[in-house]
């Protein structure tokens, strides 16, 4: 599924919210209209994923949360290291300092 994930990237975030299993996944809509860029962000906190997506809604980054996940869905071992990441998915367009996120 990992090729599968990331060919939404680039994409309407409409072509993934329309799409199995998305579709019957309730998200949360908001937008941060901070300049210099308008983003966004659609949250499906109870499946642990969200979006973001640039001024026009094209999808620029996915973000999927380890715990509670359907496995099944994904083909990305979350015991992977950041250079494990690095090396299978590219060097990030964006990307900050290591760091753990709590949430």
């Amino acid at each position: 599924m990992t090729n599968d994930i990331l060919s939404y990237l680039g994409k309407p975030a409409s072509a993934l919210l329309t799409s199995p299993p998305f579709e019957s996944w309730k998200f949360k809509k908001t937008v941060d209209d901070d300049p210099p860029e308008i983003r966004i962000n659609y949250v499906s906190a109870p499946n642990n994923f969200s979006i973001t997506s640039d001024v026009h809604d094209k999808i620029d980054c996915i973000f999927i949360e380890a715990d509670n996940l359907d496995r099944g869905l994904w083909d990305i071992p979350f015991s992977s290291s950041r250079n494990d990441v690095l090396s299978r998915f590219g060097v990030p367009s964006k990307s900050g300092a290591a760091r753990t996120d709590p949430i």
